[in-house]
C-alpha cells in the first residue's frame, strides 16, 4: 500500500507447474506488475500462462499496483478461518479485482515461526464482491454515471449484473482463487450495453482500451475513456487488443458484429457471433439481458510483431 505509491511493486517470481500455479498467476495478473516466472526449460506449464501472456508475448497490465479491498485490509486472511483475500486493480475501461482463499499457515506468536494453523485442513471461505470494491470507480470521484455493472468469473464463466454496491457472494475453497471482470454499463439511447472483454485471460478486461459509444448526451469522459458524441444511437466501437474469444452484455441482442483496424477507413470484415441469456430482468426496459460471444481473429498483417489495437463495430 505504502511503496505502491512512489515504486512498482514487484510480486516476485513464481513456477507455472505447481500446485499453487494458478493463484500465482492471477495474483499477477491483478498486480500491475512485471510478470516473471523461474520455471526450468522442460517445466514450463502453457496452460497457466497463455492465460497470463499473450501469443506477442505481452501482457495485460493493470494500471496501479495492485491493493487489498477495504474490506479485507485489517482482517486476518491467513489465520482467522472466515476471512478471504481481495486485490483490486483497474483497466483503461474496466476494472479487475481478484479473490483468493489464502487461508492455512501464519506466524505463529507461540512459535516464533509460520505454522500450520488448520491440521485439519484450511475452511472454506465466503467473499463478498461490489463493484465499489474497485476504488474511484463508482460515485462521483470516477466520473462516470453508471448504476449497473456486470462481474464476469474467470473460473466460473459466469456474468452477474449488479448495482454499484451490491454484492455476489463468491465460496472459495481451501487454496482457490478467482478473478473478476468488472465493466460499467453504458447508455446508448434506450439501451445499456458492457464490453467485458477476452475471458480466458486472467485479466481479460485489460482488452479494452476505449469505447466510442453514441449517445442522447453530448459529453466525453476521459476519466473511464468512454467517449459519447452525436448520430447513430445505436451503434458503439470498442477499441480492443487481443485475440480470442471477447464477450459482452447488452440489454438488447447485437444485430451487427464487425471488426477494423484503428486507421480511418480501413476494410471491415463481419464477425460471426453467439448470444446467450444472463438471466437478469431490467424492469425499466422490461427485456432479457444477453450476452454476446465473437472469436477476435489473428491480425491477418505480417509486418506486425504485436498485437495491434483494432476496432470492433457493435450495432443494435
Amino acid at each position: 500500500i505504502f511503496l505502491g505509491e512512489i515504486v512498482t511493486p514487484d510480486w516476485d517470481c513464481f513456477h507455472s507447474r505447481h500446485p499453487f500455479a494458478e493463484m500465482h498467476a492471477i495474483a499477477r495478473a491483478v498486480g500491475g506488475c512485471p510478470v516473471y516466472v523461474s520455471d526450468r526449460v522442460d517445466e514450463i506449464n502453457p496452460d497457466v500462462l497463455q492465460k497470463l501472456v499473450l501469443p506477442d508475448g505481452t501482457v495485460y497490465r493493470a494500471q496501479l499496483p495492485g491493493r487489498p479491498t477495504r474490506d479485507s485490509m485489517f482482517e486476518d486472511i491467513q489465520t482467522d478461518g472466515v476471512s478471504a483475500l481481495k486485490i483490486w486493480n483497474r483497466n483503461d475501461v474496466n476494472g479487475v479485482l481478484g479473490v483468493f482463499n489464502v487461508q492455512g499457515y501464519g506466524w505463529s506468536q507461540d512459535q516464533h515461526d509460520y505454522a500450520n494453523f488448520f491440521p485439519q485442513g484450511a475452511p472454506q471461505v465466503e467473499a463478498k464482491l461490489k463493484a465499489s470494491d474497485i476504488e474511484g470507480f463508482v460515485g462521483p470521484q470516477s466520473g462516470q454515471s453508471s448504476d449497473l455493472f456486470a462481474l464476469y468469473s474467470f473460473q466460473e464463466q459466469k456474468a452477474s449484473l449488479v448495482g454499484p454496491h451490491d454484492s455476489i457472494t463468491r465460496n472459495l475453497p481451501a487454496n482457490a482463487s478467482d478473478v473478476y471482470i468488472v465493466a460499467p454499463f453504458i447508455s446508448l439511447g434506450a439501451q445499456r450495453f458492457a464490453p467485458l472483454g477476452c475471458v480466458d485471460m486472467y485479466n481479460g478486461g485489460g482488452a479494452v482500451t476505449k469505447v466510442e459509444v453514441v449517445s442522447h448526451e453530448d459529453k466525453v469522459n476521459d476519466h473511464s475513456r468512454v467517449n459519447s458524441k452525436t448520430g447513430n444511437e445505436n451503434a458503439a466501437a470498442v477499441h480492443v487488443r487481443g485475440v480470442g474469444r471477447f464477450l459482452m452484455v447488452s440489454s438488447v441482442p447485437l444485430s451487427k458484429v464487425t471488426l477494423t483496424a484503428e486507421v480511418e477507413g480501413s476494410q471491415a470484415s463481419e464477425l460471426q457471433f453467439r448470444t446467450f441469456e444472463t438471466g437478469y430482468q431490467d424492469s425499466s426496459i422490461e427485456k432479457q439481458y444477453t450476452i454476446t460471444e465473437v472469436i477476435l481473429p489473428h491480425s491477418n498483417d505480417p509486418s506486425e510483431d504485436q498485437i495491434p489495437v483494432r476496432k470492433l463495430h457493435v450495432s443494435f
